[in-house]
Protein backbone atom coordinates (compact mmCIF):
# COMPACT_ATOMS: atom_id res chain seq x y z
CA UNK A 1 0.00 0.00 0.00
CA UNK A 2 1.68 3.12 -1.01
CA UNK A 3 1.37 5.80 1.88
CA UNK A 4 0.35 9.30 1.78
CA UNK A 5 2.32 12.19 3.66
CA UNK A 6 1.31 12.42 6.98
CA UNK A 7 0.53 16.06 8.41
CA UNK A 8 3.01 17.70 10.31
CA UNK A 9 1.71 17.41 13.50
CA UNK A 10 0.83 13.40 13.31
CA UNK A 11 4.25 13.31 11.83
CA UNK A 12 5.45 15.09 14.61
CA UNK A 13 3.39 12.94 17.12
CA UNK A 14 4.92 9.39 15.38
CA UNK A 15 8.18 10.47 16.04
CA UNK A 16 7.68 11.19 19.93
CA UNK A 17 6.16 8.22 20.22
CA UNK A 18 8.38 5.74 18.15
CA UNK A 19 11.54 7.65 17.87
CA UNK A 20 12.14 7.29 13.91
CA UNK A 21 10.76 6.13 10.91
CA UNK A 22 13.08 3.24 11.21
CA UNK A 23 11.06 1.53 14.42
CA UNK A 24 9.26 -1.53 13.98
CA UNK A 25 5.84 -0.14 14.88
CA UNK A 26 6.37 2.96 13.01
CA UNK A 27 4.54 2.18 9.42
CA UNK A 28 1.40 0.85 11.65
CA UNK A 29 1.32 4.08 13.92
CA UNK A 30 1.64 6.11 10.46
CA UNK A 31 -1.27 4.09 9.06
CA UNK A 32 -3.12 4.19 12.31
CA UNK A 33 -2.64 7.78 12.88
CA UNK A 34 -3.01 9.06 9.62
CA UNK A 35 -6.65 7.53 8.89
CA UNK A 36 -8.37 7.94 12.50
CA UNK A 37 -8.71 11.09 13.84
CA UNK A 38 -10.10 9.23 16.99
CA UNK A 39 -6.74 7.15 17.18
CA UNK A 40 -4.92 10.38 16.96
CA UNK A 41 -7.07 11.67 20.00
CA UNK A 42 -5.75 8.29 21.44
CA UNK A 43 -2.36 8.34 21.21
CA UNK A 44 -2.04 11.90 22.40
CA UNK A 45 -3.77 10.85 25.50
CA UNK A 46 -1.16 7.80 26.02
CA UNK A 47 1.60 8.98 24.60
CA UNK A 48 4.04 8.71 27.75
CA UNK A 49 2.45 5.29 27.97
CA UNK A 50 2.83 4.18 24.57
CA UNK A 51 6.38 5.85 23.86
CA UNK A 52 7.42 3.64 27.18
CA UNK A 53 5.87 0.55 25.70
CA UNK A 54 7.00 1.19 22.09
CA UNK A 55 10.87 1.85 23.21
CA UNK A 56 11.51 -0.75 26.03
CA UNK A 57 10.22 -3.97 24.37
CA UNK A 58 13.00 -6.07 24.37
CA UNK A 59 12.61 -8.39 21.29
CA UNK A 60 10.32 -8.63 18.16
CA UNK A 61 8.14 -11.12 19.91
CA UNK A 62 7.42 -7.92 22.44
CA UNK A 63 6.54 -5.36 20.00
CA UNK A 64 4.28 -7.63 17.92
CA UNK A 65 2.50 -7.94 21.21
CA UNK A 66 2.25 -4.49 21.50
CA UNK A 67 1.32 -4.07 17.58
CA UNK A 68 -2.04 -6.36 18.85
CA UNK A 69 -3.06 -3.88 21.53
CA UNK A 70 -2.81 -0.86 19.79
CA UNK A 71 -4.61 -2.87 16.93
CA UNK A 72 -7.55 -3.76 18.71
CA UNK A 73 -7.31 0.83 20.57
CA UNK A 74 -7.92 1.22 16.96
CA UNK A 75 -10.79 -0.77 16.74
CA UNK A 76 -12.13 0.11 20.08
CA UNK A 77 -11.89 3.83 19.36
CA UNK A 78 -13.63 4.11 16.53
CA UNK A 79 -16.94 3.27 17.80
CA UNK A 80 -18.20 6.82 19.20
CA UNK A 81 -20.35 5.19 21.87
CA UNK A 82 -17.26 4.22 23.56
CA UNK A 83 -14.81 5.82 25.80
CA UNK A 84 -11.55 3.49 25.76
CA UNK A 85 -9.13 4.18 29.07
CA UNK A 86 -5.77 2.14 28.41
CA UNK A 87 -4.49 0.28 31.27
CA UNK A 88 -6.54 2.38 33.93
CA UNK A 89 -5.27 1.81 38.04
CA UNK A 90 -5.91 -1.66 39.32
CA UNK A 91 -7.60 -2.04 42.49
CA UNK A 92 -5.51 -3.48 45.62
CA UNK A 93 -2.23 -3.98 43.66
CA UNK A 94 -4.12 -6.33 40.99
CA UNK A 95 -3.02 -6.11 37.49
CA UNK A 96 -6.05 -4.04 35.66
CA UNK A 97 -6.94 -4.98 31.97
CA UNK A 98 -5.33 -3.35 29.12
CA UNK A 99 -8.86 -1.43 28.29
CA UNK A 100 -11.88 -0.23 30.44
CA UNK A 101 -14.50 0.89 27.92
CA UNK A 102 -17.41 2.87 28.58
CA UNK A 103 -20.49 2.18 26.58
CA UNK A 104 -22.65 5.79 26.21
CA UNK A 105 -20.92 7.12 29.14
CA UNK A 106 -22.01 4.88 31.95
CA UNK A 107 -22.24 1.02 30.79
CA UNK A 108 -18.72 -0.31 31.48
CA UNK A 109 -16.84 -3.72 30.34
CA UNK A 110 -12.96 -4.83 30.59
CA UNK A 111 -11.35 -5.88 27.75
CA UNK A 112 -7.76 -7.81 28.17
CA UNK A 113 -5.70 -8.52 24.87
CA UNK A 114 -3.36 -11.21 24.22
CA UNK A 115 -2.00 -12.78 21.54
CA UNK A 116 -1.34 -16.01 20.76
CA UNK A 117 1.50 -17.42 19.18
CA UNK A 118 0.97 -20.17 16.07
CA UNK A 119 0.66 -23.64 16.77
CA UNK A 120 3.64 -26.02 16.89
CA UNK A 121 3.69 -27.86 13.62
CA UNK A 122 5.06 -31.94 13.65
CA UNK A 123 7.81 -33.11 10.95
CA UNK A 124 5.50 -32.39 7.75
CA UNK A 125 4.74 -28.88 8.69
CA UNK A 126 1.65 -29.96 9.31
CA UNK A 127 0.04 -28.09 12.45
CA UNK A 128 -0.14 -30.12 15.69
CA UNK A 129 -3.61 -31.26 16.35
CA UNK A 130 -5.77 -30.76 19.56
CA UNK A 131 -6.69 -33.26 21.83
CA UNK A 132 -8.76 -36.21 20.89
CA UNK A 133 -11.46 -34.51 22.59
CA UNK A 134 -10.74 -31.56 21.00
CA UNK A 135 -9.54 -29.57 23.69
CA UNK A 136 -6.62 -27.43 22.84
CA UNK A 137 -3.52 -27.23 25.57
CA UNK A 138 -2.63 -23.87 24.34
CA UNK A 139 -5.98 -22.11 24.02
CA UNK A 140 -6.92 -23.59 27.40
CA UNK A 141 -3.86 -22.84 28.67
CA UNK A 142 -4.34 -19.03 27.90
CA UNK A 143 -7.47 -19.10 29.42
CA UNK A 144 -6.36 -20.04 32.87
CA UNK A 145 -3.44 -17.12 32.80
CA UNK A 146 -5.84 -14.68 31.91
CA UNK A 147 -9.02 -15.44 33.88
CA UNK A 148 -6.52 -14.06 37.00
CA UNK A 149 -7.57 -10.91 35.18
CA UNK A 150 -11.04 -10.44 34.92
CA UNK A 151 -12.71 -7.96 36.94
CA UNK A 152 -15.35 -9.32 39.73
CA UNK A 153 -18.20 -7.78 39.68
CA UNK A 154 -18.11 -7.16 35.39
CA UNK A 155 -17.88 -7.61 32.11
CA UNK A 156 -15.08 -9.06 31.08
CA UNK A 157 -13.75 -9.65 27.70
CA UNK A 158 -10.39 -11.67 26.44
CA UNK A 159 -9.58 -10.38 23.09
CA UNK A 160 -7.37 -13.02 21.66
CA UNK A 161 -5.27 -12.30 18.31
CA UNK A 162 -3.86 -15.68 17.15
CA UNK A 163 -1.18 -16.22 14.53
CA UNK A 164 -1.58 -18.93 12.09
CA UNK A 165 -4.37 -21.33 11.69
CA UNK A 166 -7.88 -19.39 12.71
CA UNK A 167 -10.27 -21.01 15.18
CA UNK A 168 -13.34 -22.35 15.08
CA UNK A 169 -16.37 -22.38 17.55
CA UNK A 170 -16.08 -25.99 17.97
CA UNK A 171 -12.54 -25.28 19.16
CA UNK A 172 -13.56 -22.70 21.71
CA UNK A 173 -16.39 -25.40 23.02
CA UNK A 174 -14.72 -28.65 23.15
CA UNK A 175 -11.54 -26.82 25.05
CA UNK A 176 -14.21 -24.59 27.66
CA UNK A 177 -15.97 -27.94 28.23
CA UNK A 178 -12.58 -29.67 29.18
CA UNK A 179 -11.31 -27.05 30.99
CA UNK A 180 -15.14 -27.49 33.26
CA UNK A 181 -14.39 -31.11 33.15
CA UNK A 182 -11.62 -31.25 34.78
CA UNK A 183 -12.69 -29.28 37.65
CA UNK A 184 -15.75 -31.32 38.09
CA UNK A 185 -13.28 -34.25 38.31
CA UNK A 186 -11.11 -32.19 40.95
CA UNK A 187 -8.09 -32.18 38.39
CA UNK A 188 -6.22 -30.35 41.45
CA UNK A 189 -2.98 -30.77 39.95
CA UNK A 190 -3.87 -29.23 36.78
CA UNK A 191 -5.62 -26.18 38.03
CA UNK A 192 -2.56 -25.33 40.73
CA UNK A 193 -0.15 -25.84 38.27
CA UNK A 194 -2.12 -22.89 35.75
CA UNK A 195 -2.18 -20.85 39.23
CA UNK A 196 -5.20 -21.64 40.83
CA UNK A 197 -5.74 -22.64 44.36
CA UNK A 198 -7.78 -25.84 43.38
CA UNK A 199 -10.66 -26.11 41.08
CA UNK A 200 -13.43 -24.38 42.96
CA UNK A 201 -10.97 -21.11 42.56
CA UNK A 202 -11.01 -21.63 38.70
CA UNK A 203 -14.65 -21.92 38.56
CA UNK A 204 -15.40 -19.09 40.60
CA UNK A 205 -12.37 -16.81 38.30
CA UNK A 206 -14.52 -18.60 35.33
CA UNK A 207 -17.76 -17.08 35.95
CA UNK A 208 -16.02 -13.49 35.76
CA UNK A 209 -15.05 -14.18 31.96
CA UNK A 210 -18.33 -13.18 29.74
CA UNK A 211 -16.52 -14.01 26.13
CA UNK A 212 -13.98 -14.79 24.28
CA UNK A 213 -13.20 -12.55 20.99
CA UNK A 214 -10.92 -14.18 18.80
CA UNK A 215 -9.19 -12.80 15.50
CA UNK A 216 -6.65 -14.51 13.09
CA UNK A 217 -4.87 -13.16 10.53
CA UNK A 218 -6.00 -9.36 11.19
CA UNK A 219 -2.74 -7.77 9.70
CA UNK A 220 -3.45 -10.11 6.30
CA UNK A 221 -6.60 -8.32 5.33
CA UNK A 222 -8.84 -11.02 3.32
CA UNK A 223 -7.70 -13.50 5.38
CA UNK A 224 -9.01 -12.62 8.78
CA UNK A 225 -11.01 -14.81 10.14
CA UNK A 226 -12.80 -13.59 13.59
CA UNK A 227 -15.26 -15.64 16.35
CA UNK A 228 -17.25 -14.18 18.98
CA UNK A 229 -17.62 -16.74 21.96
CA UNK A 230 -20.42 -15.84 25.36
CA UNK A 231 -19.68 -17.76 28.34
CA UNK A 232 -23.09 -19.18 29.05
CA UNK A 233 -21.54 -19.41 32.88
CA UNK A 234 -21.15 -15.79 33.45
CA UNK A 235 -22.07 -13.79 35.89
CA UNK A 236 -22.32 -10.71 34.21
CA UNK A 237 -23.08 -11.63 30.06
CA UNK A 238 -22.14 -8.97 27.27
CA UNK A 239 -25.25 -6.81 26.65
CA UNK A 240 -26.92 -6.91 23.13
CA UNK A 241 -25.37 -3.49 22.32
CA UNK A 242 -22.18 -4.12 23.40
CA UNK A 243 -22.28 -7.41 21.64
CA UNK A 244 -23.22 -6.36 18.38
CA UNK A 245 -20.31 -3.36 18.30
CA UNK A 246 -17.70 -6.19 19.03
CA UNK A 247 -19.39 -8.22 16.27
CA UNK A 248 -19.15 -5.48 14.12
CA UNK A 249 -15.49 -4.62 14.93
CA UNK A 250 -14.11 -8.17 14.36
CA UNK A 251 -15.09 -7.66 11.27
CA UNK A 252 -13.54 -4.69 10.33
CA UNK A 253 -10.16 -5.44 11.47
CA UNK A 254 -7.31 -2.79 10.62
CA UNK A 255 -5.14 -3.78 7.81
CA UNK A 256 -1.56 -4.31 7.56
CA UNK A 257 -0.13 -1.61 5.94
Amino acid sequence: MQRTQLPAAVSALLVEIVGSAAHPLAPDMAEWLGTSKRFRAFAEAYRDKIRKKARSARDPEGLHDLRCELAVAYLLVQEPRFTVQYEPQGVGGQRAPDFTVLYKGHLPFHLEVTRQRARPRDASNAPVPAAPNGEDARLAGTVCEKLGQMQPGAINVLALLADGEPYQEADVVATTRALLRRASNKEEAYFTRHGFGDSRDFLHRYQRLSGLLLITGWQHGPDTRTLLWENNQARHPIPAAILAILRRMANAPPNSP
